[in-house]
């Protein structure tokens, strides 16, 4: 399904509404923009790649020269960044000879600047602000004669391209501003700045999106404007799109993703459909699905839900690349917590995964197996203030909303808000510890590595297991160790009360050691979440050990 019905009804409001970036307009003119602005894109015999900003790929800048032909005329559009403007010669290795034309809002409409558009064989729009690309080309939503030029001349054939601003531009509306901080106001109720696109390709594009964590910004834009796909793209991507509706193509070194809106959402920025995509993977115009892969289909191992509270700044970076890359078990990526500007993010493997989970290799269809439901959300106030300003042992109880899971992470990751709850393991408190103590019948573990000086604080009385809350999965080397040393521990009584602690609620070592020695069949095994840093701020007393008996 096109975009066309999804655009207007969403701009229409903006028109009528807010209008940051459009300014006041009247409802009859309103109708006329969008008219113009959403038709559906004529056919071409040209081509367009949009690229994700920062570096080019090699493969993409060579696709391009060989698009533009020898001795063709390259016109390079510096309206987005009319200081700054390269002019293209990073071209120019490429056998290509860029010719910097600077477009603007007072010029658009001249006989000159079309004059010199309509030479050019190919046009380049360069980045910089899309909101100065779209205030240049058109006015009150419709063309002027520099945008009609050039659209004359791609019907005929020639080649567009866009990098970053060039890129959102080429869509049928722009997001206005490409900051990383805009993603983390639209999840607080900012509204998103729009303005009209040139309407070449039949999609919403965004740039820069996993480098700069624009997910936050695109959600709040998907359902401000009704938008039901997005393209997004990441710097070192691109997407080749034949103007004769044959499936586009990615081209690059990095991760494209098609993010689709759910009909109905429980709550806002949730349950859209994220698919990422790479190199050589394709995508079928009309329903913005993929449609063939020569890549191995991703090995992931279902475990529910996978989510964090996390910065912005590391977010959905590396996992992205990961599963655009076809690497194992990244259904479980996660990443640090920092409450400098905390955001939660939720990856569920949902109807739209199952259907390609066991796809034959046959069926050119279903053998991506990167389709995720992602969410995105932001605390509140009043959580973002307890998680920064309030003592961590007043809110060891404070559910984050972080689901458990079975067994140990599979990821590395060790320094992250914990959930409250364990399968199978008990959750236990201070006084349940000095408990334990007094009547002498459990085994008190401290599962912290080692610190730099080969050395940890324990509770008087516990045992020292400096490896038994790695990351892994059952039955690995980790846990062979670990069986040995609890056997020895418990005299091989399964029934013996074990209660794993590490440093605080936001430490994972022993929410791993206490799910390792619960599947290794032990049947009383308990967690201190608030582990040394609610047992220490009580003042009670602390020990160094150099004793590590792993």
């Amino acid at each position: 399904m096109r975009e066309s019905r999804w655009l207007g009804e969403g701009m229409s409001k903006r028109l009528l509404g807010r209008g940051e970036c459009l300014g006041i307009v009247t409802f009859f003119l309103a109708s006329l923009i969008i008219t113009a602005a959403f038709a559906e894109p004529p056919p071409s015999s040209g081509t367009i790649i949009v690229e994700g900003g920062g570096f080019s790929s090699n493969e993409t800048l060579k696709r391009f020269a060989d698009l533009v032909g020898t001795g063709k005329q390259l016109c390079f559009i510096t309206t987005a960044s009319p200081q700054n403007s390269s002019g293209g010669k990073w071209l120019r290795p490429f056998g290509l000879a860029p010719k910097p034309i600077l477009v603007t809002a007072e010029n658009s409409g001249s006989q000159e600047i079309s004059d010199e558009l309509v030479k050019c064989d190919a046009y380049y729009f360069d980045g910089g602000a899309p909101k100065l690309l779209s205030d240049a080309f058109l006015k009150n939503g419709r063309d002027t004669l520099a945008l009609a030029t050039i659209r004359k001349r791609y019907r005929e054939g020639a080649t567009i391209a866009g990098g970053s601003a060039g890129a959102m531009i080429l869509g049928p509306a722009t997001l206005c501003t490409c900051a990383t901080a805009v993603s983390m106001k639209t999840l607080t109720g900012q509204a998103v700045e729009v303005s009209p696109g040139f309407n070449f390709v039949s999609v919403p594009i965004d740039a820069h999106v996993f480098v700069r964590n624009l997910y936050g910004r695109e959600l709040a834009a998907m359902a401000q404007e009704k938008w039901a796909r997005m393209l997004a793209l990441d710097e070192g991507a691109a997407v080749e799109i034949p103007g004769d509706g044959s499936p586009w193509r990615i081209l690059g070194n990095s991760t494209v993703a098609i993010l689709h809106a759910p009909e109905h959402a429980p709550a806002p920025f949730t349950n859209y459909d994220i698919s990422f995509l790479r190199q050589g993977d394709l995508i079928d115009p009309a329903s913005l699905e993929a449609i063939t892969t020569g890549r191995k289909p991703l090995s992931i191992q279902h475990g529910g839900l996978a989510e964090n509270l996390q910065a912005p700044t590391s977010a959905l970076y590396w996992m992205a690349n990961d599963i655009a890359a076809g690497n194992a078990d990244v259904f479980f990526w996660d990443s640090f917590w920092k409450p400098e500007a905390p955001i939660r993010i939720r990856l569920a493997w949902g109807e739209k995964s199952a259907a390609f989970e066991g796809a034959g290799a046959h069926d050119t269809t279903a053998s991506l197996l990167t389709h995720l439901s992602l969410s995105v959300a932001h605390p509140v106030r009043d959580d973002f203030a307890a998680a920064v300003m309030v003592p961590l042992g007043a809110r060891l109880d404070k559910d984050w909303g972080v689901l458990p899971i079975e067994g140990p992470r599979k990821d590395c990751v060790y320094h992250a808000v914990t959930p409250t709850t364990a399968p199978g393991v008990a959750v236990v408190d201070r006084d349940n510890i000095k408990k334990f103590s007094a009547e002498g019948h459990a085994v008190l573990i401290n599962a912290l590595p080692p610190d730099g000086a080969g050395q940890t604080s324990i509770i008087p009385g516990s045992i020292w297991l400096g490896g038994a809350g790695a990351c892994g999965v059952a039955g690995d080397a980790v846990d062979k160790q670990l069986s040995l040393r609890l056997t020895l521990l418990t005299d091989g009584e399964r029934s013996k009360p074990l209660v794993f602690y590490c440093a605080n609620a936001m430490c994972w070592f022993s929410y791993n050691a206490a799910q390792r020695a619960r599947h290794m069949g032990y049947t009383n095994v308990s967690w201190y979440r608030g582990g040394l840093q609610d047992w220490g701020m009580h003042g009670d007393e602390l020990v160094t050990t150099a004793k590590n008996q792993w």
